[in-house]
């Protein structure tokens, strides 16, 4: 898959390409389904998957005082969109300028003078330029004049299993819909829409080695700009040097040692190993409790072997 970095590097009109755009935080199922469709409209008229996506969120310059916290680290949603199929990425820097051009200048200026599409396919719900003025029946309504096709693609839906939103309610999956259900710890449904479990990446940095001195080590991740799960204990798995492990991790703040800051910490079950400065993927598998403040170690301890009991004997 090729990467282009700038919008001013993207120069795709003599092969002309299928085109969709958008941020793809998470390359969720709905993500998944608009991608399926373009690969499959690249494959029939034998032209590129050429996905535009923003790098950082929109909102993030739009909104600077509460950008959303992102599902997936920059290399994790390249990873997704390759293994979807596409064939090169352009990566636009979230400029100002850019996020305020006009809805039909955009189409213009960007879409047709960078891309010069056969089709652009996107969700139902597609808006672009300044305020989001611009959406799918914008792009049919000048789709004679640059020659171009547009199909908008039905959202993919998913059941919810608990929770404040409803236990078996449908709603439709989003980017936004996943931060939530990660935010609450409600990781298993965050895998129902993302087709895969959430995951978290980083560094294994020093932390305060305490677990060692109880007899369950663990991997500290420095965690930078990615949305991190509620507090508590998870069933997870990561893979060192290519093989998948089962591993217990805490999300919290130590409260029995009386700790203030959040960490991301694995215990690696079966693992006795140095990971200082490795980068490690922790994937979410299920929530299994919530963070508790225990009346002495001796309580932590016997809490902690059993979380790694229930880790062990989960199937996953």
């Amino acid at each position: 898959m090729n990467v282009v970095e700038g919008l001013d590097n993207a120069n795709l009109t003599e092969s002309r390409c299928i085109l969709t755009i958008g941020n793809f935080d998470g390359v969720h199922r709905g993500h998944q389904r608009i991608l399926a469709i373009g690969r499959q409209k690249a494959d029939d008229r034998g032209v590129p998957l050429v996905v535009m996506t923003f790098e950082p969120h929109p909102l993030a310059i739009l909104n600077p005082a509460n950008p959303p916290r992102r599902i997936a680290s920059v290399e994790g949603k390249l990873e997704q969109l390759q293994a979807c199929g596409v064939d090169c990425v352009v990566i636009a820097k979230s400029r100002p300028e850019l996020l305020q051009i006009e809805a039909v200048a955009f189409i213009e200026s960007v879409i047709v003078a960078r891309f010069h599409p056969v089709a652009i396919v996107e969700g139902f719900n597609f808006g672009f330029g300044k305020g989001r003025t611009g959406s799918g029946e914008t792009l049919k309504e000048f789709a004679g004049k640059w020659d171009y096709e547009v199909e908008l693609v039905e959202p993919f839906n998913q059941t919810l299993t608990g929770g404040d939103m409803g236990d078996g309610e449908v709603t439709r999956t989003s980017s936004s819909l996943i931060r939530r259900l990660i935010t609450e710890g409600r990781v298993s449904e965050a895998a129902d829409g993302l087709g895969r479990p959430f995951s978290l990446d980083g560094p294994v940095v020093e932390g305060s080695k305490r677990g060692r001195t109880i007899g369950f080590p663990t991997a500290n991740l420095a965690i930078t700009d990615q949305i991190i799960p509620a507090d508590g204990v998870y069933a997870g798995r990561v893979a060192i040097d290519g093989t998948d492990k089962k591993c217990a991790i805490s999300i919290g703040s130590t409260p029995t040692f009386d700790g203030h800051v959040q960490q991301v910490e694995a215990h690696v079950l079966d693992f006795d190993g140095d990971l200082y400065g490795q980068h490690l993927k922790l994937e979410f598998i299920e929530h299994v409790r919530e963070q508790t403040k225990f009346s002495s170690i001796d309580a932590l301890v016997n809490q902690i072997k059993t979380d790694v009991e229930f880790v062990r004997n989960l199937q996953y």
